[in-house]
């Protein structure tokens, strides 16, 4: 089954908190792939912030890995921060329409660790926030 990565992902950084610890999985906010290059892997769009109220432009890379695998890498501005998603990409078929997925990690990086060309070499800033990371696209 092809993925279609173009279109809106429901975004989700489940968080847990107190003790026992609840498991907060409600919605952060929407992704918006606006833009998808097939010979790069290139992709551009917009993170809605549902909480904050704000918009901000993203771009990253997505790709086939082999053996039915993507993976998808991308980052937008979040306050002081670029906040790095890298997650895989899986698809399934629930009776008549796929329902696309993503699981991963995300963290708040310095400027001066961005992702460029496609390939990651930030490592998690000391002291910074990161967790998982879930997207869902029906």
């Amino acid at each position: 089954m092809a993925i279609e990565i173009k279109g809106l992902w429901s975004s989700i950084r489940p968080v847990n908190e107190g003790e026992p610890p609840p498991l907060d999985l409600s919605r952060e906010g929407w992704i918006d792939i606006r833009t998808y290059e097939p010979l790069t892997g290139a992709i551009t769009g917009y993170y809605v912030n549902i909480r904050a109220q704000t918009t901000e432009p993203l771009e990253g890379f997505f790709r086939f890995v082999g053996s039915g695998s993507y993976t998808l890498t991308m980052q937008h501005r979040a306050g002081s921060y670029m906040r790095l998603y890298e997650g895989c990409v899986a698809a399934t078929q629930e009776g008549d329409f796929p329902v696309f997925i993503i699981a991963g990690q995300w963290r708040n990086l310095p400027d001066s660790d961005v992702v460029r060309a496609g390939s990651s070499t930030a490592s998690a800033a000391d002291g910074q926030e990161d967790g998982t990371w879930v997207a869902t696209k029906p």
